[in-house]
């Protein structure tokens, strides 16, 4: 059965952004050749990877991100508390220690955790990529794909059999747009994608090329422009539900997200949420009253 859901506060932030399965991540260095590329500064300007290029130019220190990388310790080890087997897939959380960060600690709000992280932005301010640079790097699909790490199998059987449907709504910042995706992204869901007729045209141009790498993912059929507590603001989310509709009645649930959101779950964590609910939808909504009042 097929049902609604508004799904804002059910996403995973993680980390270090990678799943796998065992053999992926015991194997890293052979499934992923240019990983070896972030230490090697004579390949930086390697057309055939543009996106890396883009972060040489933000100043970003490659060598220590590159021995960082290659000093991670990948744990193979199933956690016991939700692992489990099912048909021909495992259900597989990876755990990771980066060298000199502590995202535990981070994340639970340790003062000189944030400070050493503040201090990292200053040396290393954050710079957006642009836009023209996702439409060279999509120029090849396979690569791009293995090269940012999109998950490109179901992680569990339980995953495999309980497809999603997702509405992504942007008009702006492609940089979150794409971490966003690959954040949300499997094989199995199904994925539309509204960019603002508003937008400036190189960020249609670098969402169509990126959504064109994938055969589940596609843009919107009609583009709407957008206005903040109007009708357009549903428009779009209306026009993927009736896409996704057509394209596979496979999917279980219908989540909507904004390009400016991110994860707080894993995809699996939110099937296990979705279960519960078992066909019931979880939206949020506000209601205006009319406040009336007698005198005499």
């Amino acid at each position: 059965m097929m049902s609604i859901i508004g799904a804002a506060a059910v996403f995973s932030l993680i980390c270090i952004h990678y799943y796998g399965s065992e053999e992926i991540i015991s194997n890293l260095d052979e499934q992923y050749p240019d990983r070896e590329l972030l230490t090697e500064h004579s390949t930086m300007n390697d057309v055939r990877n543009p996106l890396l290029s883009a972060v040489e130019q933000q100043h970003y220190n490659l060598a220590e991100v590159g021995n960082n990388l290659k000093e991670v310790q990948w744990n193979t080890s199933l956690d016991t508390r939700t692992a489990s087997t099912s048909g021909l897939y495992v259900v597989h959380i990876p755990y990771v220690n980066v060298p000199g960060v502590d995202c535990p600690a981070l994340f639970s709000g340790s003062i000189p955790e944030i400070i050493q992280a503040r201090v990292h932005q200053q040396k290393w301010p954050k710079q957006t990529i642009s836009d023209d640079i996702y439409v060279a790097a999509t120029a090849d699909c396979e690569q791009y794909i293995t090269w940012r790490r999109f998950i490109m199998w179901p992680l569990s059987n339980e995953e495999a059999t309980f497809p999603l449907a997702f509405s992504i709504v942007m008009f702006r910042d492609v940089e979150h747009f794409e971490r966003l995706l690959r954040a949300v992204y499997r094989p199995q869901n199904t994925y539309c994608v509204h960019v603002d007729e508003k937008s400036v045209s190189t960020v249609h141009k670098a969402v169509a090329a990126i959504t064109a790498c994938f055969n589940n993912v596609f843009i919107a059929p009609q583009r709407v422009r957008v206005y903040w507590g109007t009708y357009s603001v549903l428009e779009p989310e209306l026009i993927c539900m009736k896409a996704l509709l057509s394209y596979s009645k496979k999917w279980q649930y219908f989540i909507n997200l904004t390009g400016q959101e991110f994860p707080l779950k894993t995809n699996w964590e939110i099937v296990k949420i979705l279960k519960v609910l078992d066909g019931a939808n979880n939206i949020e909504g506000t209601v205006k009253r009319l406040l009336l009042c007698c005198c005499t």
